[in-house]
């Protein structure tokens, strides 16, 4: 029998307390990466609401809250791509994507611009180590709009679902590898986020937790394409001026 050999490894940091998370991890049951509990955050345009809530200095804080805890953070606002509000929000979703992947972040998480996150929304979040996870979302106005999310029980531990509200989401970057050529997001009419996760095949979880405000309706095209109409509060929501940004503000609470 040959005599067993000791296989090593040896790394180098740019810091000790990078030195330290990075061994801190590999301890665990998780398994290792090179920037651990990294995200990259990408907000779906730059159209932020800011009356009456800044959307963007919130979405900021919870970025800083997770960084204030040691972690690389990027925070960035995807070009628009979209001709018509949200036609081409698959593209901007998969740019996002290959840009998570190609700079080597364990997480993405995307938001939109009008949600209001509290300052620790992120790191709770990404704290789950999950594969998928989603905040529990609530609108504004208190309605739910004939979704399920934000008739769900506040405080109850994780909740599963087969889809969940896209206004802020956590991906683990390395579940959407098997996209990585091709892209996870599609923008055709009616790809909603049903179609979206049946290509994952599994269950996902929400936080009831955490909930986090939207201060802009949801918006169904297809209940345009076969003639339902919006109200006019939605309407002046999705109205765009020449330069592509938003009018506004678009409304004040009643």
């Amino acid at each position: 029998m040959p005599a067993t050999v000791a296989l090593h490894e040896q790394h180098w940091f740019g810091s000790e307390p990078d030195a330290e998370l990075y061994k801190a991890r590999q301890k665990s049951r998780w398994a290792g990466h090179v920037a651990p509990y990294s995200v990259l955050v990408a907000a779906m345009g730059n159209h932020w609401v800011q009356e009456p809530v800044d959307c963007q200095a919130a979405v900021q804080a919870t970025a800083k809250h997770h960084a204030d805890h040691g972690y690389r953070v990027c925070l960035y606002e995807v070009q628009d791509m979209c001709l018509q509000p949200y036609d081409a929000l698959g593209i901007m979703r998969n740019k996002a994507m290959f840009r998570a992947i190609d700079e080597g972040f364990e997480y993405l998480c995307y938001v939109d611009n009008d949600v209001e996150p509290p300052p620790d929304a992120l790191y709770k979040l990404v704290s789950h180590q999950m594969e998928v996870m989603a905040p529990r979302i609530e609108f504004w106005t208190g309605e739910d709009y004939g979704l399920d999310m934000p008739k769900t029980q506040r405080d109850v531990g994780l909740g599963t679902c087969v889809n969940v509200v896209l206004s802020m989401l956590v991906f683990r970057t390395a579940a959407l590898l098997p996209w990585r050529s091709a892209g996870f997001w599609e923008n055709p009419v009616g790809a909603d986020e049903s179609y979206h996760f049946q290509k994952l095949n599994k269950v996902l979880f929400f936080d009831t937790g955490m909930t986090v405000k939207v201060w802009r309706p949801p918006h169904f095209p297809l209940n345009d394409a076969v003639g339902r109409t919006l109200s006019d509060l939605d309407r002046a929501s999705l109205a765009r001026v020449r330069d592509g940004s938003w009018e506004g503000p678009l409304w004040t609470p009643r």
